[in-house]
């Protein structure tokens, strides 16, 4: 031990054996020739560790020596307690000791002979030192606290702890511990347990209650084992499990150091501290898990020790080595039957397998023992009458007379209830054998299966997803009348003739209904794209389908379908108008060309006669806009089928008459802007250069455009031809700006072009602008004021060239 011991107070090393060595001699001769220790002591004296300490305190840190020296604990011998320090002191070097009471007795035995007084002596003085914070404890014992971990020690314990605390702290634990209790098995099926721990419902998914009082619970609250044994009497659904409370007041110490810990460990995480602050911290968070799995031991243990109560009968446990829910689970037996008292009927385990058995061959040469044991198989027939698909089956009749909703998941959760507790594969096996044997009739998804054999309709009871959100109802019948008038109605409305038997009418009109309901879903998307008129009549006519294919029995289908009479009646013939004239029945598809005539209404004829206001370039005879008028007037009404061919004669005539007025104006921009083009041409003369001529007019040549345009109707020309109507007016009504423009960008030439020439110009509009002319003599002053601007501009030196704008 001591070579050990020194190495780690760095007495010596590995590569020095000859060195720690020495100091191992060198030691012992001290103890042994020191009159303090051995050297008056008779032969068999021991050396103990206190005295290896003081021989090497030198070599121990200062502050260490000096806690040890100075440790005065209440209630315990001083001089005791300092050898119990110094030995814990020198044991804690070693990672192979335990830090034990009897460990550290052993060590400051100074005789041989039994130690078991002095055991006694060193456990309550260490007591005593853990109270006075100079040693704490640990996983292997005790531990020598350095002055940096009282200070953190006192610290913790100065944290203030209230009730709340400590059970807040007390359910976290519990919550996990019992959780395993709130589940138990019976017979092959788990069973949920609403489990209550210390007065809080922790779960409530089940049907029986488990109520805990933990140590904790009874150290605050009064608790009547005998009062709770009296009232279970009457409770067949409770079970009240009392935990042994001989460890209370330890559970309570650890939770209360928990707490304390917990809160400073928080409270420092991030803070800078020192290295020694970091070690101690560390070993702080090492005690923290050391409490936390004492506690959940000492917990499950006193669980393991208490007592169970149930319909007034008590079981005390003294099992520690049985699980909590294998406890749980003895009375549970007995509770479950009470409260499940029809369980036993449907307790078979059933598979998935056996559900597929039921739509497969009856008379195979075996049976599966499960089917056999629920009584849905006998010699080979199939027994609706079996107690668990009659009790399905009232369920399902019951929930409808009252208008709840019948769909597999609302029959596995009443069944998953008391009295039956049965699984969701029975509940499953048990609407397969009624559906097999024609008692109901499922939905899903809005289609109803009549018999076992449709696609997909086994799937509805072997697949669990399918058959929670299945609705079943009872299989009804139809009166001969109504079954009729439906018969006929369907050869009114769909040309369908079928037979007059329930299958045959409902088969019609679901098949009817599928096909209308596919193509109206076709016709409302175009129809709502361009704001179609019979568009909400088309909708009306396919949630009437709807509602139909919804029907959750063929009896009420039939009984909807006559009912709807008079409303199909208008909404089927409005419908296959519409069909035919969206081209669906295979003719053609005259919508395109609506929408064509729309956009052309509300666009093109819309500006024309915008601009016909505006403008006295733009005319439009009185036939175009009556026209015009009728087809925006029909367009939105629900007689635009019937009068189409109308729709379509104005319609051309409206679109001649644009046509022809895009193309007159379209000549005549031609024409304004070929005149302008020659008059800058002439008023460049023949000197300017070619280029500088094009670049002039290139305005001009680019809004000239071609000289003239046919706008073929058929094709489309006149919707959004280019230019627009409105940009083609507006190039004819500027040209004469642009006509300037080009003379300005000319003389802008002409005045850079060095050639001796004096340049000028006279703007006629400045003298002509203003004149009214009534007469032959009112032209008179303006061209004397003209000849007057021309002979004073002449009069100039050097060559003058006068030009007009």
């Amino acid at each position: 031990m001591l070579p050990e011991i020194f190495k780690s107070l760095g007495k010596g090393s590995d590569d020095q054996l000859a060195g720690s060595e020495r100091t191992l001699i060198d030691v012992t001769q001290s103890v042994l020739k020191d009159e303090e220790y051995l050297y008056n002591e008779e032969l068999g004296a021991l050396v103990t560790l206190d005295m290896i300490f003081d021989e090497i305190s030198n070599d121990i840190p200062s502050s260490d020596v000096k806690s040890i020296r100075e440790a005065k604990p209440k209630d315990a011998d001083t001089e005791t307690a300092r050898r119990v320090l110094k030995s814990l002191y020198l044991l804690q070097q070693l990672p192979w000791i335990p830090n034990t009471a009897d460990n550290i007795a052993t060590s400051l035995q100074r005789e041989l002979g039994p130690t078991q007084e002095l055991e006694g002596e060193v456990e309550d003085t260490l007591d005593a030192l853990v109270d006075a914070g100079f040693v704490g404890r640990s996983e292997e014992g005790y531990r020598f606290l350095r002055e940096t971990e009282r200070e953190l020690e006192n610290e913790i314990k100065g944290i203030e702890v209230g009730p709340g605390d400590i059970r807040r702290s007390s359910k976290r634990f519990l919550n996990d511990i019992l959780d395993e209790t709130s589940r138990v098995n019976y017979e092959g099926k788990t069973f949920q347990l609403n489990l209550n721990i210390d007065g809080e419902e922790i779960t409530s998914k089940g049907y029986i209650d488990l109520k805990t009082y933990s140590p904790i619970y009874q150290r605050y609250e009064d608790l009547d084992p005998d009062g709770l044994k009296t009232q279970s009497f009457s409770e067949d659904d409770s079970l009240y499990w009392i935990a042994d409370d001989e460890k209370q007041h330890t559970i309570y110490d650890k939770l209360k150091s928990i707490y304390q810990i917990n809160t400073v460990v928080k409270e420092k995480r991030g803070n800078e501290l020192s290295q020694e602050e970091q070690e101690a911290l560390g070993q702080k968070q090492e005690d923290l898990q050391r409490l936390r799995s004492e506690v959940e031991r000492e917990f499950k243990r006193s669980f393991q020790r208490g007592v169970l109560i149930y319909n007034g009968d008590t079981e005390e446990f003294d099992a520690t080595n049985t699980s909590l829910s294998s406890l749980v689970s003895r009375k549970t037996d007995n509770a479950i039957p009470k409260v499940f008292h029809k369980f036993n009927h449907g307790s078979a385990s059933v598979k998935d397998r056996h559900i597929k058995d039921i739509f497969g061959d009856l008379d195979k040469s075996s049976t599966p023992a499960a089917l056999t044991e629920l009584g849905v198989i006998q010699d080979g027939d199939l027994l609706a009458e079996a107690y668990i698909a009659s009790e399905v089956e009232d369920e399902i009749q019951s929930r409808e007379k009252a208008g709840q909703d019948r769909t597999g998941d609302d029959l596995i959760s009443h069944f998953a209830q008391p009295p039956y507790g049965w699984s969701r594969n029975v509940v499953r096996l048990a609407a397969a054998v009624l559906f097999r044997h024609g008692a109901i009739i499922p939905t899903y998804k809005e289609r109803t299966y009549s018999t076992y054999t449709e696609d997909g309709a086994q799937e509805l009871f072997t697949q669990v997803t399918k058959f929670k959100n299945t609705s079943f109802d009872e299989r009804e019948t139809v009166d001969v009348e109504t079954r009729e008038d439906a018969k006929q109605l369907l050869d009114r409305l769909f040309d369908r003739k079928v037979q007059s038997t329930d299958q045959a009418v409902d088969e019609g009109i679901r098949e009817e209904a599928n096909t209308w309901e596919s193509t109206t879903s076709t016709l409302l998307s175009q129809l709502r794209r361009v704001g179609f008129p019979l568009a909400d009549d088309v909708e009306d006519f396919q949630n009437r389908l709807n509602n139909l294919l919804q029907q959750p029995t063929s009896a009420k289908r039939i009984k909807k379908f006559a009912e709807f009479e008079d409303e199909l009646e208008n909404l089927a013939k409005t419908a296959k108008a519409v069909a035919e004239f969206c081209g669906e029945t295979g003719g053609e598809n005259h919508l395109k060309e609506y929408e064509t005539i729309q956009d052309f209404i509300s666009g093109e004829w819309e500006t024309l006669v915008d601009e016909a206001a505006d403008h006295d370039i733009v005319h439009i005879s009185d036939e175009a806009r009556d026209a015009a008028d009728r087809v925006k007037n029909t367009l939105d009404t629900e007689g635009v089928i019937e009068q189409w061919n109308d729709v379509k004669t104005d319609y051309r005539t409206a679109a001649e008459a644009f046509a022809s007025t895009y193309e007159e104006l379209y000549e005549q921009r031609y024409e304004t802007y070929t005149a302008s083009i020659e008059n800058v041409r002439a008023y460049a003369g023949d000197d300017i250069d070619d280029n500088d001529l094009e670049s002039a007019i290139s305005d001009l040549t680019e809004r000239q455009g071609e000289g003239s345009v046919d706008l073929d109707i058929s094709s489309k020309d006149h919707i959004n031809p280019t230019p627009s109507l409105t940009r083609l007016i507006e190039h004819i009504q500027t040209v004469d700006a642009y006509e300037s423009a080009a003379k300005n960008e000319i003389d802008d030439i002409e005045d850079d072009d060095d050639d001796g020439k004096t340049r000028k110009k006279v703007d006629t509009s400045d003298i002509f602008g203003n004149t009214v002319v009534t007469e032959v003599d009112d032209i008179e002053k303006p061209i004397t004021d003209l000849r007057e601007k021309v002979e004073e501009l002449l009069d100039q030196e050097g060559d003058v060239e006068i030009r007009f704008r």
